[in-house]
């Protein structure tokens, strides 16, 4: 069959398929159309008495429950600053006396004048703190800015506020400040980390440090010279004029992943931070100390994997004392001593020493035979923090 014999089929089947269907069309009857239905006009019904029954609802529609009457409910304010804090308790925590070794440790919870020390948590109510030679105790508030306390003469501690200093009690940098560090010469420095920092003389800038690489400064006890350290950036060292600063990368053997703290002791540098265990992914916090040509000396701190009294849950901050070494643990709130040849002497359990419970401990200061402890402790009311000054004898 050629292909006009199958266009010829397909029009005849194409023909005969629509007759059909007009044939079966015309064979259906019509449909008859359905009557219209037109529902009745309801009568109006006059307003029921009190006492008369509703009007029946439509069976065909779902009855409409009544609406309820919306009540507005007052958005408790929230409280104040100044109400949280007239609202809680200070604090007056019981110091008491503790063992290291053979030695009582005791403390005196330096009373404030003039000045309520308040955050809005326990790591709000100060950064840092730093006693010069002078009598004067410099801290660095929550929002990085210095304050200044004199000592009142007498054996009590006793610290006045200074609110001349700066501007309204406080002095504001550049640069928000986060470490505050004294040489012997009673000169400060106060870091950012990030950006420069500063050092000053009674209280006031003599020059910005805008050595390079930046970071935490910590000076040597002359104050000519110093160190730099920022987490794992490179440590530098640092030399002081009375203009300025300079830096120069130091060649330190340093096996430390993350700084935490440094420190000088003599002619040593005492850095602190996470060192990997060898041959493993694991870390141990420790303590190394370097001659100033950077080689390693000797290293304190446990690598048990259990929190031990040699361990250090962190470093956060390191000084020569009378008794050797002293390390401030916050995150393990203790102070842990070695001697300065590395030798464990034993720890301090600081919450005990100073009556508090789970504060936190920001910095520390040697000063001769004592030693100076920040702290900040929550109230009973939330979102009020205490901050103390103490004065710990024996360490």
């Amino acid at each position: 069959m050629n292909r006009w014999m199958k266009l010829v089929v397909c029009v005849l089947v194409v023909t005969v398929a629509m007759t059909a269907c007009k044939k079966k069309k015309e064979a259906e009857p019509e449909p008859t159309p359905s009557p219209v239905v037109v529902p009745p006009t309801p009568p109006v019904t006059p307003p029921a008495d009190a006492g008369a029954a509703p009007a029946p609802v439509d069976a065909g529609e779902p009855a409409e429950a009544a609406a309820e009457p919306e009540v507005a409910v007052e958005a408790e304010a929230e409280a104040t600053w100044e109400e949280l804090v007239a609202s809680s308790k200070p604090l007056t925590p019981t110091v008491a006396p503790q063992k290291l070794g053979d030695k009582e440790i005791t403390a005196e919870n330096c009373a404030i004048e003039g000045l309520e020390l308040l955050g809005k948590s326990t790591m709000d109510v100060m950064n840092a703190i730093a006693v010069t030679g002078d009598g004067k105790l410099y801290l660095v508030d929550s929002d990085g800015a210095l304050m200044r306390f004199t000592f009142k003469e007498g054996d009590a501690c006793v610290l006045v506020y200074d609110a001349t200093y700066g501007e309204n009690g406080k002095l504001k940098l550049e640069r928000e400040i986060e470490t505050l560090n004294v040489d012997a010469n009673n000169k400060l420095y106060a870091s950012n980390g990030i950006f420069e920092s500063y050092r000053l003389t009674d209280g006031a800038v003599d020059y910005k440090c805008e050595a390079d690489p930046s970071g935490y400064i910590v000076p040597a006890p002359d104050g000519t010279m110093g160190i730099n350290y920022w987490s794992h950036a490179d440590v530098a060292k640092i030399t002081f004029t009375d203009t300025g600063c300079t830096a120069e990368k130091w060649a330190v053997e340093s096996p430390i992943d993350m700084l935490q703290s440094a420190a000088f002791m003599g002619d040593l540098v005492l850095l602190g931070g996470s060192v990997k265990a060898e041959g493993t992914d694991s870390s141990n916090n420790l303590v190394l100390a370097f001659n100033k040509e950077g080689k390693e000396q000797f290293r304190i701190g446990s690598t048990a994997d259990s929190i031990e009294d040699g361990t250090f849950c962190w470093v956060h901050g390191i000084s020569a004392c009378p008794n050797g070494i002293c390390v401030l643990d916050s995150n393990c709130r203790k102070m842990v001593v070695w001697t300065d040849k590395g030798e464990f002497v034993g720890k301090v359990d600081l919450s005990a020493l100073f009556g508090l419970d789970y504060p936190w401990y920001p910095d520390f200061q040697v000063v001769g035979d004592v030693t100076y402890v920040g702290a900040g402790q929550a109230r009973e009311v939330s979102d009020v923090s205490q901050g103390f000054i103490y004065r710990v004898h024996g360490l």
